[in-house]
């Protein structure tokens, strides 16, 4: 905690007959029916641990995270699809109408195209 440092606390209406007042780094903070209770209920918690600034707003919203998941959900979808393209190749009836498969022969092949897609 930021002993005597000037901290910020938010106090906001939420409702029209509904007050929250709060302190986001300890979250300290009350809710009440009006301006002068949630304030007042707010000073009996605090304590007089540090001084405060009163904002009189609601505090931020937190921020939104990065956009690097979904490049990375991008580069696995690439994967999954040159996967799923490796495995029609091998066994489309199109490019095999005769051919059957053992389970071994269709293992070894999801292997092999999982290790190419993954390159």
């Amino acid at each position: 905690m930021s002993e005597g440092k000037l901290t910020n606390v938010y106090v906001w209406s939420h409702l029209p007959r509904e007050w929250h007042v709060r302190e986001m780094t300890t979250g300290i903070g009350c809710i009440g029916g009006s301006r002068d209770e949630v304030l007042t209920g707010f000073r009996e918690i605090w304590a007089d641990r540090s001084p405060f600034n009163l904002v009189e707003h609601a505090p931020p919203r937190p921020r939104r995270p990065d956009v690097a998941p979904q490049q990375d959900k991008l580069v696995e979808s690439r994967d999954a699809h040159a996967f799923y393209r490796a495995l029609l190749r091998e066994f489309h009836p199109d490019h095999h109408p005769d051919k059957t498969y053992s389970g071994t022969e269709v293992v070894a092949a999801i292997n092999h195209a999982w290790e190419s897609a993954r390159r």
